[in-house]
């Protein structure tokens, strides 16, 4: 757990308040895993970390929809529509 998978880069030309800090919203792209607690998280900072154990026995290709948004009011969101990796 804490493993580092990526780091995604993300830039706004709002000026602040209206751009950072970012949030961040991620949702498994599987049929029988929506709704489900990810055993991912992504920091304000948008590293997508590992926080739950992994069975790559079970899984090892994990399909997620990544969305960021700024800080504005109302918020700008940017998704990545499918990020797919492999453990």
């Amino acid at each position: 757990m804490g493993f580092k998978v990526i780091t995604f880069e993300v830039s706004d030309e709002d000026s602040s308040p209206n751009s950072t800090p970012f949030s961040w919203d991620l949702k498994s792209l599987e049929e029988d895993e929506k709704g489900e607690l990810l055993p991912f998280t992504v920091t304000d900072a948008g590293s997508l970390i590992v926080a739950g154990k992994l069975n790559f026995l079970r899984k090892k290709i994990y399909k997620l929809q990544v969305t960021v948004f700024d800080n504005g009011t109302p918020p700008l969101e940017y998704e990545v529509e499918e990020f797919k990796f492999e453990i």
